[in-house]
């Protein structure tokens, strides 16, 4: 029970980071813990999608939150998301949201929550 106020107060603390305001206002609409599912090569490819937002010009962004000890050492942050293969379970999600939105640019981040840090992936 005493945990409870330390996990409101992170949950304040990152929703009132820069980077989660920013997300926020450039939303045009958005999707939390979005499920994802559909074959690739004949593999049933399935997740949950931690925030999808439309966002203006046709774009969606995919944000993947991020907990890492690791994180937390210090270091580019770009190269851990390599390292622990983030981005390959981005680009499995991006597929799925181009199937869904053909025509629309798909970008993904990582937002590391300690850090209250959004790294984009190429």
């Amino acid at each position: 029970l005493q945990a409870w106020p330390l996990i409101d107060a992170e949950r304040d603390k990152i929703l009132r980071s820069e980077p989660w305001q920013k997300l926020k206002d450039d939303a045009l609409h958005f999707e939390s813990e979005l499920p994802i599912a559909y074959l690739k090569d004949s593999m049933l490819v399935r997740g949950i999608i931690d925030l999808l937002l439309q966002q203006a010009d046709n774009r969606w962004l995919i944000v993947d939150y991020k907990t890492s000890w690791e994180a937390l050492q210090g270091g580019d942050l770009l190269e851990l998301c390599y390292k622990k293969k983030y981005d390959q379970q981005l680009q499995l999600y991006k597929e799925g949201i181009q199937r869904l939105h053909p025509n629309s640019e798909i970008l993904c981040a990582i937002f590391f929550t300690a850090q209250q840090e959004l790294v984009y992936l190429p």
